[in-house]
């Protein structure tokens, strides 16, 4: 633990800076979005104490990259390794996170799977604290439209999304 003032003046915060939450929430940073990590600055993010960071990071691009793909890719293979183990196309994790390392090192940058994308935006939802509609967060169906590159493919991509989110008479998770 180390203690470290907030820019803001409040009162110090204690900030745990090692070990990952055991409910794999990973590295969670408050700066310089106050109020981003929610729960008890005294308590942390979680039962196991998992304390968000303060203060800037003294990471690199590709460090603050490759450590935010880990923790994805921890959490991904977690949740759905046992799902898709038998689908084509999908690498064992080890392969997986190589993949990812290498591609990162080489161009600072990777592309993650349709099943991560989907994976991830399903996660992003069931973790929002405030979203009365969160219990549905398995149903969300992604629209992947990483390849639109027009004014004219975005508008059309918004067009679809809207007619298939509407298409059942009411509203599906898109």
């Amino acid at each position: 633990n180390s203690t470290v003032a907030p820019e803001n003046g409040r009162n110090e915060v204690n900030v745990d800076l090692t070990g990952k939450c055991p409910f794999r929430h990973g590295t969670v940073y408050a700066h310089p979005y106050p109020g981003y990590a929610h729960g008890n600055p005294n308590r942390g993010i979680c039962p196991s104490g998992c304390r968000p960071r303060v203060g800037p990071n003294s990471e690199t691009h590709n460090e603050t990259l490759l450590r935010e793909a880990m923790e994805f890719l921890e959490i991904y293979y977690n949740d759905r390794h046992d799902e898709m183990k038998d689908s084509k196309g999908f690498l064992p994790k080890e392969e997986r996170m190589a993949e990812v390392k290498m591609s990162i090192e080489e161009t600072g940058s990777y592309e993650q799977t349709f099943d991560e994308l989907e994976h991830g935006a399903r996660v992003a939802w069931r973790n929002a604290p405030k979203c009365s509609n969160r219990k549905y967060w398995e149903q969300l169906k992604l629209l992947d439209c990483r390849g639109v590159e027009t004014n004219e493919g975005i508008f059309q991509s918004c067009l679809d999304h809207i007619s298939k989110a509407m298409a059942c008479g009411s509203s599906e998770c898109y």
